[in-house]
């Protein structure tokens, strides 16, 4: 983490940071982003609800670059080859992500204050079917809140005004990922190790773009039992 950081613990704290951004642009995109299950979607929902600007949420998950059964499929293929290079490309999540895609919505929000997406992903299916529109007001400041797991590499890092890294122990982030398994052990564990193995180096290779470290420990964790 380079010099450039500002370390926060404090949502309070991080809210009047964004909200100072305001005063330069009326369209604000705030990325953040963090290891999955460190609390970048509930931070998100603090965020805007403590936060006297108008605050949207552009869903980063919905933007990928396959079907579930189009990765499972290549996912198989590259397993059956071998092929340690083609079984971490289908297995690294940095991949999934369609970052062009993303990069236009949040020049559409700049420009317009509003964007589509014609290619989502369907949660209920894992198909790339859905029509997912944002939109915000027309009038007055706007933060846009860009969630995802991975902001900090080219060219997506340019597209953000800020970047926010949500810093939760490990242990946390894991106890969260076993309870979105719901019981699936094999599951919790491949995400584990998936997250050991190839979002973490890209954290350490990164981690120095993001503009603010929110460190939680047990933040979120005691926001959200008195939400």
């Amino acid at each position: 983490m380079s010099m450039d950081n500002r370390a926060v613990e404090a949502v309070a704290e991080l809210v009047k940071h964004v909200e100072i951004l305001t005063q330069a642009a009326d369209v604000v995109v705030v990325g953040v982003c963090g290891f999955p299950g460190a609390g970048k979607t509930t931070l998100c929902q603090h965020i805007a609800e403590m936060s006297g600007v108008e605050v949207v949420r552009l869903d980063c998950d919905l933007f990928s670059t396959e079907s579930y059964s189009q990765r499972q499929a290549n996912l198989a293929e590259a397993l059956k080859s071998g092929s340690q290079e083609r079984i971490e490309d289908a297995e690294n999540t940095q991949n999934w992500y369609a970052y062009d895609e993303i990069a236009r919505a949040i020049t559409d929000l700049k420009s317009h204050r509003r964007c589509t997406y014609d290619r989502a992903w369907n949660r209920n299916t894992g198909e790339l079917d859905e029509r997912y529109h944002l939109e915000a007001s027309l009038a007055g400041p706007v933060i846009v809140l860009c969630d995802c797991i991975y902001l900090l590499h080219p060219p997506i890092r340019d597209a953000l005004d800020c970047a926010i890294f949500v810093d939760a122990p490990e242990a946390v982030r894991f106890a969260r990922g076993r309870v979105r398994s719901r019981g699936d052990a094999n599951l919790a564990e491949r995400m584990e190790r998936i997250s050991v193995r190839y979002t973490a180096p890209y954290f350490t290779r990164y981690a120095d773009q993001a503009t603010i470290v929110f460190r939680t420990g047990d933040v979120l964790s005691k926001l959200q039992e008195t939400a």
